[in-house]
């Protein structure tokens, strides 16, 4: 019988719990930004995540582990991001539509063009 109890592989615990931790934030926002009675299901189903998380065991810790270094990385800065390559549009009242807007070649983050030569 005491055979049975082994551990789990850590192959198998550690990707579980991580998985488990995104699902518990994707539950706590769903929390966030929902209203209503949909509201209330998403904070049932985010105590039931989190009871799951807390029966993985030592693997939740790995996976709260990660997601400090991950909360202590920070948010990447905003000026770094890929600019579209849509055209923006701005709506011009006077002729009653949206016209595209020329902002120049776009490009990405190492400031190289995207848009051709």
């Amino acid at each position: 019988m005491g055979r049975d109890r082994r551990l789990r592989p850590p192959l198998v615990a550690v990707p579980t719990a991580l998985f488990l931790l995104v699902y518990l934030g994707c539950m706590a926002a769903a929390v966030r930004l929902l209203a209503g009675p949909v509201r209330l299901a998403a904070g049932v189903a985010c105590a039931v995540v989190g009871l799951l998380l807390a029966g993985s065991g030592w693997a939740a810790l790995v996976a709260a582990a990660v997601a400090l270094l991950a909360g202590a990385r920070g948010r990447p800065d905003p000026s770094a991001r890929v600019r579209s390559r849509a055209p923006e549009r701005r709506h011009n009242p006077e002729a009653g539509r949206s016209e595209p807007v020329d902002s120049g070649p776009a490009s990405d983050v190492c400031g190289q063009s995207v848009t051709g030569p």
